[in-house]
């Protein structure tokens, strides 16, 4: 992995030579660049696992498709390089992957770069479809999965390329366990844990050359959840680690 780092890192700075740049320098700086993926996208794959604590009864199943919307802050749309041990830059502010405007000039041990230009409309919002199924199983426990086909397409933000998703997940009802309180409190009281993967594949312009770039994020969630049912309405509340 490091090794793919360097290489896409090299390419993205248009560097004359493989020994000009360490390999910690370049995973270092593309880290940043790419900094929207890991900080943002990665925590809005954990999202759309439930709409409610109560796991399906046994052989009960649902299928749903949702779109998972990831918003992007302010502050992942650009990144300083004068941060990074080694690069400088005149200016403080250069877009990431996600964000837009002109790349900044920037300094790595004497040798001089420019950033890609990115005229592009810098990316907020980006949609995620899922296709979401669930099972019940024993002992009121719910296996969830996830999944979209491999899908190709202009994104826009990163050019052509395509997008693969699949996750696993488990609900369990705690209630079962002490039911001197599950028979008082009328609401249900699971703990819920999701994996997310999704794989990626696109082309970005850096230096006036097209670059093939693949990144995999992973993400995973373990939820405390508790609803409520009030005829047709569910209501429902989770504490969680992402």
């Amino acid at each position: 992995m490091k090794k793919k780092l360097y290489v896409i890192s090299l390419s993205l700075l248009s560097l004359t030579s493989y020994s000009q740049v360490t390999e910690t320098d370049a995973a270092d700086f593309l880290e940043a660049y790419f900094s929207p993926i890991p900080n943002t996208l990665s925590a809005g794959l954990n999202n759309g696992w439930y709409n409610t604590a109560q796991p399906h009864k046994l052989g009960g199943f649902d299928i749903t498709v949702t779109l998972n919307t990831i918003s992007f802050p302010e502050t992942e749309l650009t990144f300083d390089p004068n941060s990074i041990n080694n690069f400088s830059s005149s200016s403080n502010a250069t877009p990431t992957i996600f964000g837009s405007g002109n790349g900044s000039n920037i300094d790595y041990n004497g040798f001089n770069f420019e950033m890609p230009n990115q005229e592009n409309k810098k990316v907020k919002l980006v949609p995620i479809p899922m296709m979401n199924a669930g099972i019940g199983l024993v002992k009121k426990t719910e296996l969830d999965v996830r999944y979209i086909p491999e899908v190709k397409g202009d994104f826009g933000f990163a050019g052509k390329g395509s997008i693969q998703l699949w996750g696993i997940g488990v609900k369990h009802d705690l209630l079962q366990w002490v039911p001197a309180v599950g028979n008082v409190i009328p609401m249900g009281l699971s703990l819920q844990v999701g994996h997310t993967s999704l794989n990626t594949k696109f082309d970005i312009n850096a230096a006036g050359a097209k670059q093939d770039v693949e990144l995999d994020v992973s993400s995973t969630t373990i939820n405390l959840i508790a609803s409520k049912k009030v005829l047709i309405i569910t209501a429902h509340a989770s504490i969680g680690y992402n």
